[in-house]
């Protein structure tokens, strides 16, 4: 079963520090895309110049040298299954909110949570303001090792350092114009094979991935500057349920979520069993 086919739901794994903060703000942020835990998309992923073969790093493509890529993603997992109460065998695929690695990665060791989203409506809320500002893309990642190899082909390097014999006579402004049109084409351009492509180690997450970039010279600016973020994603229609771990449901952290919630929303706990995981409401 393909990503597309088993997407009903999203789930997101977090600590129980950000857990407690997105149920305060209501709102899930993004992260730059430069912290992903995969090193191909950090430092190994390559682009090649149609011009001269060139090839160098894509984390070399910023705006300004010192900012870092401009990129910033949510990354989510996809899946049918609703965590019912009850008990529930063990099954393939992996339900979204039972996935042991990224229990272990993103949720603190099983000390964290697991949001549930409603996909349709998570996507609707994704695309709710700062359209003018930002350019939002969304999809399932692709997992191909051949892909995450191959250098991505672009017209010509965009970054600061080869374009700056060309733009001597230039003023800072335009200077900084032609190079965030430049860079901005690229990430239009080319934003599916760098972004939402991954080696096949990854394939277990079945990840739905959100990404952002400024749409604007004046908003990549305001980034660099100041905010270094990207406007959040309100949750509040598309979240569905919070799950946990039952020896983490009588922290308070969880005490906390639950009187913000205030019953708007089931907060679930899971406990092991043999052959099978057992789901209950926290009380």
């Amino acid at each position: 079963m393909s990503s597309e086919e088993h997407s009903q739901y999203l789930y997101h794994y977090t600590s129980m520090t950000n857990a407690l903060s997105i149920v305060a703000t209501g709102e899930l942020w993004f992260s730059p895309i430069a912290k992903s835990n995969d090193v191909w998309e950090v430092k190994n992923r390559k682009i090649r110049s149609s011009e001269s073969d060139e090839v160098e790093s894509w984390s070399d493509y910023t705006f300004n040298s010192n900012s870092g890529p401009l990129t910033f993603s949510i990354s989510l997992v996809s899946g049918i299954a609703y965590p019912e109460v009850g008990l529930i065998e063990r099954q393939s695929p992996t339900p979204g909110f039972f996935i042991a690695p990224a229990w272990e990665l993103y949720a603190a060791r099983y000390q964290g949570a697991c949001f549930v989203f409603d996909k349709e409506k998570f996507v609707q809320s994704s695309r709710i303001g700062n359209q003018a500002q930002w350019t939002t893309q969304r999809d399932f990642i692709c997992y191909d090792d051949q892909k995450v190899a191959e250098p991505v082909e672009v017209n010509r390097f965009h970054n600061a350092a080869s374009n700056a014999a060309e733009s001597s006579n230039q003023t800072e402004a335009d200077r900084q114009r032609e190079l965030f049109d430049r860079w901005k084409e690229i990430w239009d351009n080319h934003h599916q094979d760098l972004f939402f492509v991954k080696s096949k180690d990854w394939e277990y997450e079945r990840e739905y991935r959100v990404i952002r970039y400024p749409a604007l010279l004046d908003i990549a600016v305001k980034v660099i500057r100041r905010e270094k973020r990207a406007p959040a994603i309100t949750i509040d229609t598309a979240l569905k349920a919070i799950i946990l771990f039952e020896e983490t449901a009588n922290s308070p952290f969880v005490r906390t979520i639950q009187r913000l919630m205030n019953g708007s929303v089931q907060l679930l706990a899971i406990s092991h069993s043999t052959g099978a995981f057992k789901i209950a409401k926290v009380p």
